[in-house]
């Protein structure tokens, strides 16, 4: 059985070429580690490893996904947008 993570990546690659002609278009936002109060340990050995330096905010992920629905990604489809801060 796929796990939830290979499901979600795959699914906007799968589902492209049957949905593209009728206009549809399906994308995927993959998120890295957001902060949410782990141990303070976690969090530093998190952020040593991101080119950013840091693990994503509430807000991160917001204009990654306003720029999916709107018109200016007509042109983009069956994509797997990483949110990771590198």
């Amino acid at each position: 059985m796929p796990s939830p993570r290979a499901g979600s990546s795959t699914s906007p690659v799968i589902w492209r070429p049957a949905d593209a002609p009728h206009g549809i278009r399906v994308n995927c936002l993959s998120p890295g580690g957001y902060y949410g109060g782990q141990p303070e340990v976690f969090v530093r050995n998190y952020e040593v490893h991101t080119p950013r330096g840091r693990m994503a905010r509430w807000n991160d992920l917001k204009g990654a996904a306003v720029c999916l629905a709107s018109d200016a990604s007509q042109y983009i489809t069956g994509q797997n947008l990483a949110v990771d801060g590198g």
